[in-house]
């Protein structure tokens, strides 16, 4: 059964519904191990009793057997004879056994109810001269299940015995017995038809007594007749004469019948009621016409295990019922278990803290072991009842219809109220200068206290400029704005509102801040100029532009601006008098400052003036180092002499006075150098060759670029080096060898002091010029024989850059090459040239012996 509460202020409100009707009884008694049961003379109310089937320690099986009313004896007596009554019919006779089961539907329940309705035997007609016994009435066991809406269900039906018949004659008496109950489910045949499967039998004519009542089917509202089933029993039908009267019961017997006709007495018997009537006996003109009733049909429920139905002969007798329990082997007593609790909302619930709308708590559902719905009842913390916000265990608790407790417990979160909720109308709100007071009705709107305004403490307004008001910034609760702003003040404050409420339990009351802007605006039409500013105070060297100077002023006012020329720095800046922009005269360097304290800060006067006034304000400029790239980047010489590694020294300087490092930064021939990162020592990779140039483009001209950094900033150079020709021959090696000098004007001098000149030296393969111990084999000879005369000299080979010949001379003075003599008689006769070591070679030339006398020399030009 599902529950519904809310939390009200400080009550909370519990209800429950109430669970559907049920059938179970606790005022009755639990069904005893055993008892027996006996009809009663009474015919319009028998035995009827009803227990439950314990829900404790309940029996396996249940062991009933029943048996129905006897028909009624119809007695005749004559004058003229002996007594020939006739005996009323047996009730059946049923013996069986029910399973009991809770799990098991179709068997009997713990908490079902069993009632034993015992069916009273016909009643017998004692005087003379009538006839016609009534019918017994049936015997039932119903049952009714513990579930809601259940109805009583039949067990068994034992059925009752038939009415005897009787008739009184003059001449003949004699007596009919009635018919026994049938032992299925139809009645028993007399004269009229028994019922079949819960029809009634017979029917009511003259002389003929009433049919049995019957378990379903054709209702009876005649009195004579059997009636049909109740589950509060049935009385037995009532003849109209003097016949017996049918018999109480679950299902009541017929009456008999009496008849006076001329000479002849007498009637049928009523038939016995069952689960279908037994019919009616028949009243005939001859004597053995004269018919009693029929016995009723019984019946067995299909659950019943074993099932013995039986008839019997009547005895006159009131039916019966014998209950006994059974508990089979191996059988344990036990209980019914609780409720079963179910919470639709899990196992904890989080609940908002909202008193407006109450709590809204969780629900549960409860059934019992069957299935039925029960009463779910809710107990809460006293916590959570006075709306401590936090964490509580609550108990829903179900008693079911047997009287058994289940509780479930389940977790409730009560959280925090919400906090106070609004709207502001603007976000922002503007006046002029000196306007007074301000207010604005309807500015926090929405106003959301969740807890209907009983504990809101209002807005808390605060700004940051509380210097702009003479009446600080407020809102009303009912979300009224008020400020008044302070004399002469002009500008804005952001203003910040939270609303709050008063709740004892919990700190959590404030809303976040909500802000809006109060701009207070200036009333300038008798104000000068106000406000000077610069747009920038600090501009870094290399800079020319400082910044710009403004003033406040009202619309429409023109300022102009100056700077006084008598302070400060005022002849290093230069100001535009419509503009204002400030520029320096001339761009500082920081290294060298022009300002006059030579700290880098400039300082001067500015007069801002307006149709009101002149402002004045001092200003102070800043300016700032900035790291230089290093300058004057030198190579020391950017030519060299082919075969030459060294190139040259790179320096540079910088500004900060930082260390300079240098590196090469590409060009066409970068890869042919290296340059030293400290030192800045420039070479060759490889020793350039004039004759094969390496260089990009082959001119013999190396170009690519040197940078300078100071690891911050840097400069890149341009370079190209250019290598010149060197001389290459023997003689210029000789003279490099020997510390000639390389332009031959050494050649000629004697350093050794011993008349040989030093090309002679490197010409004969004399070896160290400024060496004075000389090996005369190697000069040069002359022989002669009489007729000729022979000339031998060695010298390099080959050479290169000079020329050795032989020349002659007849008076010393005029000396004539070799050439001279060619085509005379005194050209040389034969020349032999053959090696001599060393790269030198040995030249012999022959002449003939002439006319005239001759010297003989060596002659060494260089070319």
């Amino acid at each position: 059964m599902k529950s519904s509460f809310r939390l009200t202020r400080l009550l909370l409100v519990m209800g429950a519904s109430p669970v559907l009707a049920h059938p179970f009884d606790a005022t009755l008694d639990d069904l005893p191990e055993g008892f027996a049961l006996f009809g009663d003379s009474q015919r319009a109310s028998g035995v009827i009793e009803t227990y439950n089937i314990p829900v404790t320690g309940w029996p396996d099986q249940l062991s009933i057997s029943a048996v129905g009313g006897d028909g009624g004896r119809a007695k005749a007596t004559t004058t003229a004879g002996a007594d020939q009554s006739g005996t009323g019919g047996g009730g059946a006779s049923l013996v069986t056994s029910f399973a009991v089961d809770p799990d098991d539907a179709d068997a009997l329940r713990p908490g079902g109810e069993i009632r034993f309705i015992i069916g009273n035997s016909g009643g017998t007609n004692n005087r003379s001269q009538q006839a016609g016994g009534g019918g017994g009435g049936a015997t039932g066991v119903l049952y009714r299940a513990p579930v809601d809406g259940a109805d009583w269900e039949i067990l068994l039906v034992a059925g009752g015995g038939g009415g005897a018949a009787a008739s009184t004659k003059v001449a003949d008496t004699f007596g009919r017995d009635g018919g026994n109950a049938n032992a299925d489910s139809s009645g028993d045949d007399s004269s009229m038809a028994g019922g079949t499967n819960g029809e009634r039998g017979g029917n009511y004519t003259d002389g003929a007594g009433g049919g049995g009542g019957v378990v379903s089917g054709w209702g009876n509202e005649d009195p004579t007749g059997g009636r049909i089933a109740s589950p509060t029993g049935s009385a037995g039908g009532s003849p109209l004469d003097t016949g017996g009267d049918g018999g109480f019961g679950y299902v009541g017997g017929g009456a008999g019948w009496s008849l006076v006709s001329g000479f002849t007495y007498g009637g049928g018997g009523g038939g016995g009621g069952g689960y279908s009537g037994g019919g009616a006996g028949d009243f005939g003109e001859s004597s053995d016409s004269k018919k009693p009733g029929g016995g009723g049909g019984s019946y067995i429920d299909s659950r019943a295990n074993p099932a013995i139905a039986s008839t019997r002969n009547g005895s006159g007798n009131n039916g019966s019922a014998i209950y006994q329990s059974q508990f089979n082997p191996g059988w344990v007593s036990e209980s019914l278990p609780g409720p079963t609790i179910v919470s639709a909302n899990g196992t904890s619930t989080e609940v908002a803290y909202t008193e407006s709308q109450g709590i809204s708590v969780p629900t549960a559902d409860a059934t019992d072991y069957y299935g039925n719905e029960v009463t779910v009842i809710p107990s809460y913390p006293d916590g959570f009842i006075n709306r401590v916000p936090g964490t509580y265990t609550m108990t829903f608790s179900a008693t079911d219809q047997f009287g058994a407790t289940s509780t479930l417990e389940h977790t409730l979160i009560l959280l925090d109220p919400l906090p106070p909720s609004f709207t502001l109308a603007r976000s922002n709100v503007t006046v002029v200068e000196d306007s007074g007071d301000y207010t604005r009705t309807n500015f926090a709107t929405d106003i959301d206290t969740e807890n209907e305004g009983v504990s809101f403490l209002g807005f808390t307004v605060t700004n940051d400029n509380s210097s702009l008001f003479s009446s600080q910034p407020a809102i009303s609760n009912d979300g009224t704005l008020t400020f008044t702003p302070a004399d002469e003040a002009y500008g804005s404050a952001t203003v910040s509102v939270v609303g709050t409420n008063d709740i004892t339990y919990t700190d959590d009351v404030s809303s976040d801040p909500q802000t809006f802007t109060i701009t207070v605006t200036r009333d300038w039409t008798d104000d000068p100029p106000t406000d000077l500013t610069l747009s920038n105070q600090s501009v870094p060297e290399g800079t020319s532009v400082i910044g710009t100077i403004t003033a406040t002023s009202f619309p429409g006012d023109v300022v102009t601006f100056e700077i006084d020329e008598t302070e400060g720095d005022a002849e290093e800046i230069m100001i535009d008098a419509t503009s204002g922009e400030l520029t320096f005269v001339e761009v500082p360097d920081y290294e060298s400052p022009n300002d006059i304290g030579g700290n880098n800060r400039y300082r001067i006067e500015v007069f801002g003036t307006g149709e009101e006034g002149t402002v004045r304000r001092t200003f102070y400029i800043d300016v700032t180092n900035v790291n230089e790239s290093p300058e004057d980047i030198t190579l020391s010489q950017n030519e060299v002499e082919e075969n030459t590694i060294d190139i040259g020294t790179v320096t540079a300087t910088d500004p900060e006075g930082s260390q300079v490092f240098f590196t090469l930064a590409g060009g066409d021939d970068a890869s042919q150098v290296s340059i030293g990162y400290t030192s800045g020592v420039l070479t060759f990779r490889t020793a350039p060759d004039f004759e094969n140039p390496s260089d990009a483009n082959g001119d013999n001209i190396y170009e690519f670029n040197l940078r300078a950094t100071d690891n911050s900033r840097s400069r890149t150079l341009a370079v190209q080096v250019i290598v010149t020709d060197a001389d290459e021959s023997a003689l210029a090696v000789f003279r490099t060898t020997y510390g000639l000098a390389s332009d031959g004007s050494d050649d000629g001098a004697d350093w050794s002091g011993n008349g040989i000149a030093n090309l002679q030296y490197f010409v004969f393969g004399l070896g160290d010029p400024s060496e004075s111990s000389v090996d005369r084999s190697l000069l040069p000879t002359l022989s002669m024989d009489g007729e000729s005369v022979t000339f031998s000299y060695r010298y390099a080979f080959p050479t290169e850059g000079f020329t050795v010949r032989g020349v002659s001379s007849t008076d010393l003075q005029s000396w004539d090459g070799f050439e001279s003599l060619i085509g005379t008689d005194e050209e040389p006769l034969n020349t032999d040239v053959e090696a001599d070591g060393e790269g030198f070679v040995r030249v012999t030339t022959t002449f003939p012996i002439g006319s005239a006398s001759r010297f003989f020399a060596v002659d060494v030009e260089s070319f």
